[in-house]
C-alpha cells in the first residue's frame, strides 16, 4: 500500500502573497517567459475530474527544470538577508529515479508553508513515476520522473475511494499538475 497523509484542516490555511518583487525579478531575467498550462483531457477522463492541466516547466530559462527560478531568487535573497522559524526533521532516503525529489531535509523556507498548508501527501514508487513519464510523453508533455511524480501521486490519491473522499474533489474539479522538470538522463 502506498503511504498516505491527509489533514483536511489545511484547506482553510492561506499562504501570504509572495512578494511582487520576486515576480518582477524573474521577469527581468533574460529568456524569462511564463511556462504553458497544457490541457490533458485523457487524464481528466481517467481521474474522473472536470479538467487536468499540466504546468510544463521542462524548459525554464534554458534548463529542464523549474528549480532555476528558486535558485536565482534564493541567491538574490541570500545576498540581502537570511513541500526562518520551525525545525523540520531529517529523514534517511534511498535511491530513486526521482532524484529531484530525493531530499532528506525539507527546505527551511518551504517548511512553514508545507507544515501549515499541506492537506494531503502520498508517496509514489519509481515504477509509478516512470509509468507517468511514459503516459505524459504519449500525451505530448515532456517530463522527467520528478516532474511526472505529480501525475503518479494524483493517480494514487484519486483512484482510491477513501483518499478521493478525504480530498473532497467533485467530478467537475480542475487539477493542475506541476511537471517540475523535463526528461533526465
Amino acid at each position: 500500500m502506498t503511504s498516505w497523509y491527509s489533514w483536511p484542516a489545511a484547506r482553510d490555511w492561506t499562504c501570504p502573497p509572495s512578494p511582487g518583487e520576486a515576480y518582477a525579478f524573474h521577469q527581468s531575467l533574460p529568456g524569462y517567459w511564463p511556462t504553458p498550462l497544457i490541457p490533458v483531457p485523457e487524464l481528466a477522463v481517467e481521474l474522473r475530474v472536470g479538467r487536468v492541466l499540466v504546468k510544463d516547466e521542462s524548459s525554464r530559462l534554458g534548463l529542464p527544470a523549474f528549480k532555476v527560478l528558486g535558485a536565482s531568487w534564493a541567491c538574490r535573497q541570500v545576498l540581502q538577508r537570511c513541500l526562518t522559524a520551525a525545525r523540520p526533521t531529517t529523514v534517511p532516503t534511498a535511491a530513486t529515479v526521482m532524484a529531484g525529489l530525493n531530499c532528506g531535509t525539507v527546505s527551511r523556507s518551504a517548511w512553514p508553508v508545507l507544515r501549515a498548508g499541506c492537506d494531503a501527501a502520498v508517496a509514489v514508487s519509481d515504477q509509478d513515476a516512470l509509468r507517468a513519464v511514459a503516459d505524459l510523453s504519449r500525451l505530448g508533455v515532456s517530463s522527467g520522473p520528478s516532474g511526472a511524480a505529480t501525475l503518479a501521486g494524483t493517480r494514487a490519491a484519486l483512484t482510491e475511494p477513501a483518499r478521493r473522499a478525504a480530498l473532497g474533489l467533485d467530478d467537475d474539479a480542475v487539477v493542475v499538475l506541476l511537471s517540475t522538470e523535463g526528461p533526465t538522463r
